[in-house]
């Protein structure tokens, strides 16, 4: 493990570690106490992050260790068969490990809400267990972290009918999850409520998003 890069080392997490056995609550974990469980510190991800970048000393790097962890609580839940299919692809091309390493901490990194780990850690279980092919994860991994959480569960309604132009609308509009279908001005009738508008509808790629089942 020492002779691993960070990259390396949170690949062999995902497939080696089994995050349930150390027999604390991710979930309800504190940042005061992300590197002060000591047996955090056996999770080969964690252990490096701390060896080489001191990041638990520092609040930046005791929220990118939660993240972390939270994406790994998901992960973790990948059956053996499928780890150990991953296991040998990537120990038949070491490129490839460092490749995922890398792209799953830029992206872990960039997500500005802890429950967007879980998001993306579910989503790369979708991908080991080979319900979904690497571009479609990190297309919808880029969408997550560029996406604001609350809209994103709200994104079922637009699956039910259309919605009213709004700054959810187009927010989802701008991370291509849903369309503006049609365009015409807006009514109210005489309590307030709209009755006409433009309306936007769910794209393909929100459809997929929600078939995935992955939204909090």
């Amino acid at each position: 493990m020492d002779n691993q890069n960070i990259e390396s080392s949170l690949v062999t997490t995902i497939v080696n570690s089994q995050i349930k056995d150390i027999g604390i609550d991710i979930l309800e974990i504190s940042l005061d106490s992300v590197l002060d469980e000591g047996v955090l510190k056996e999770i080969p991800i964690i252990g490096s992050l701390a060896k080489l970048y001191s990041v638990g000393n520092t609040i930046q790097g005791k929220i990118f260790e939660k993240k972390i962890l939270k994406f790994l609580y998901e992960t973790d839940k990948i059956s053996d068969e499928k780890k150990a299919k991953f296991q040998a692809e990537i120990e038949q091309n070491p490129n490839y490990r460092n490749q995922i390493g890398e792209k799953l901490l830029i992206i872990i990194d960039k997500i500005d809400d802890n429950d967007k780990s879980t998001i993306i850690g579910k989503l790369f279980r979708k991908y080991i267990e080979e319900e979904i092919d690497l571009d479609v994860f990190q297309r919808l991994a880029s969408t997550i972290v560029n996406s604001f959480l609350p809209d994103l569960k709200i994104l079922y309604k637009y699956k039910e009918k259309p919605q009213w132009r709004s700054f959810t609308s187009t927010s989802l509009q701008n991370v291509g999850l849903t369309n503006l279908s049609y365009i015409k001005p807006e009514k109210y009738d005489a309590y307030g409520n709209q009755t006409d508008g433009s309306e936007y509808t769910i794209t393909e790629l929100g459809d997929l998003l929600l078939e995935l089942n992955v939204i909090l």
